[in-house]
Parts: structure tokens; sequence; C-alpha cells
């Protein structure tokens, strides 16, 4: 065999070689993009928040109803929201004892069904009270 085609030989056996190891490496590259891809699709749901007087505690439903200035918000409430009274920590049952007072609640929006992550009880909303008349004496 002369130079030429041995050299001929050993160049197509590295190209040939070559190719096969780099083909795996693409398609694993682009199986990854698949994956990452998979996982940033299902979008987080977004936080909202409400403030008015809670008006009332459904402990069968494990719902709450608050009156806010337009109008009523039905909340459901899950087993990792958290209900607090300034720094004190209470149960969801707790709530039944402050209808009537302010909060703010803290809530989650996922496929139309409204999910409370706190809510805050803010105490009896303030009322407004009447300069009393100052009638001059007969």
């Amino acid at each position: 065999m002369s130079v030429f085609k041995i050299c001929a030989l050993a160049a197509a056996a590295v190209l040939l070689a070559g190719g096969a190891y780099a083909t795996p490496a693409q398609a694993t590259k682009a199986t990854t993009k698949q994956a990452a891809a998979k996982t940033t699709a299902a979008p987080k749901p977004k936080a909202h928040s409400v403030v008015g007087t809670l008006d009332k505690y459904d402990s069968g439903a494990n719902s709450i109803v608050v009156n806010t200035g337009k109008g009523t918000e039905t909340l459901s409430l899950s087993t990792t929201s958290a209900v607090r009274m300034g720094a004190k920590t209470m149960t969801a049952s707790d709530l039944s004892s402050h209808t009537g007072d302010r909060v703010k609640v803290r809530y989650s929006e996922s496929n139309g069904q409204r999910t409370v992550q706190s809510v805050q009880i803010e105490g009896k909303p303030a009322t407004k009270q009447v300069a009393a008349s100052s009638k001059p004496k007969k």
C-alpha cells in the first residue's frame, strides 16, 4: 500500500469517528432544551390582595367572604393559609369570632380559583365620630 492510500484511509476513519461522536452531543443539547421548556411552561399563579371587612367564615366550605368598597369577594382557604392578628398566629376557625373586623387578604388566582395565602386581621373598622352640636343653652 502506498503512503497516500494509508493517509486517505486514516483521514476517512477520523472523519467517520468524529461524525459519530458529534451527533449524540447535538441530540443531548436538543433534549435538554426541550426539558427546560417543559419545566418553564407552567406559569406561577399571580398573587393578589384585597382589603375590607370580614363578612363571613364558612367552615363547611372552608372559605371567607370579604366585603370591599366594590362588593364582596369569596375566597377559599387551604391548609397552608396563614391567619394572623398582629404578631399572633391564629387558626382559620378563629375567623368566625372576628366577623366585622377589618382584614387584609393575600391570595393567588389560578384557573379561576382564588386561594388564600394569608389573612391579616387589623381589628374593628374605625367609626366616624360625629361632632357634638354646640347649641346655646336657653
